[in-house]
């Protein structure tokens, strides 16, 4: 049996702006920026340069060092990515240490709190990123991130191009509307449809005996992971379509265990948002991924929305 998914030559429905959005309230000191609208609070740690606290209805949704986070690398998939692993390995990409270049905070509307900050990017072997973001935080409960990155080698290749967040674990339901049901990435994605998806966390992850990334999805329109009670945030890509994975575990637990059963208990719900996806290939047995499925650390700009739910 076979299946085909066409694009409608129809216009997306665009809806208008909704201009009567609750104010917020700004307060900072020395240490972090707090931002209150109707029903939710936001804490920005200016010394680690993201959110600490995304609270709704008094619920707090980040562990600590939650925030996202620019995430650069991946757990190897064995032996497809072992090529681009030794350079992730020499870069230092899986330990960057992140430090605040500057921090700016600015009161736009009644309703509206822009939040910028620069960070550099410290790995090995001299490697560096920049990365700048601006986080507009809404009195409906949305934060707007425009992101712009680059490097010191921008020849470098690279897992994704993306940020990561751990959620408190209570928020174990993942759905989304995307490429699925199963794992997909950009040079293997045609055979799942696009759709709205639902599953736990734990089903998200795929059970290769070594664990190892997995779980991605393409063109994704929206993602969501909530609690039962359908409380938690929900990551809308701009007009261009983003990848997302939602695992119990982070790409540092999987890699450095041989065999799932050693995996740890889950102590997070890892919520990754990508720009770009490095495709798989198949370099076990044959070539690496195609050129147009390569990523590398060069100069690039990307927007996501989050919502607090």
């Amino acid at each position: 049996m076979a299946s085909e998914q066409l694009i409608l030559p129809v216009e997306t429905i665009v809806p208008k702006p909704n201009t009567a959005v609750d104010p917020v309230n700004l307060s900072q000191n020395d240490k972090e920026i707090t931002v209150k609208g109707s029903g939710f609070t936001v804490v920005f740690d200016k010394a680690a340069g993201t959110f600490s606290s995304l609270e709704k209805n008094g619920v707090n949704m980040l562990n600590k060092d939650g925030g996202p986070r620019l995430h650069l690398w991946r757990a190897p998939h064995r032996n497809d990515d072992m090529w681009a692993d030794r350079g992730w390995v020499s870069s230092g990409l899986r330990e960057l240490k992140w430090t605040p270049q500057s921090v700016n905070v600015e009161q736009v509307s009644p309703s509206l709190v822009k939040i910028t900050v620069t960070l550099l990017g410290e790995g090995k072997s001299n490697f560096t990123v920049n990365h700048k973001a601006i986080y507009s935080v809404s009195g409906d409960g949305t934060i707007k991130s425009e992101n712009t990155f680059n490097s010191s080698d921008s020849k470098l290749v690279v897992a994704r191009i993306g940020v990561r967040m751990f959620l408190n674990k209570q928020f174990d339901q993942a759905s989304y509307f995307g490429r699925g049901p199963m794992e997909n990435y950009a040079d293997r994605k045609r055979g799942f449809d696009v759709g709205i998806y639902k599953s736990t966390v734990k089903d998200q992850l795929t059970p290769y005996e070594k664990p190892m990334d997995c779980g991605n999805h393409e063109d994704v329109r929206w993602a969501k992971v909530t609690s039962e009670s359908g409380n938690g945030l929900m990551a809308q890509s701009d007009s261009t379509l983003m990848q997302v994975s939602m695992l119990p575990y982070s790409d540092e637990e999987m890699d450095k265990v041989e065999y799932r059963i050693d995996l740890p208990q889950s102590s997070a719900t890892v919520f990754c948002i990508n720009h770009l996806t490095l495709g798989v290939g198949t370099a076990s047995c044959g070539p690496r991924p195609l050129p147009q499925y390569i990523v590398y650390a060069a100069p690039t700009t990307f927007t996501y929305t989050l919502k607090l739910l």
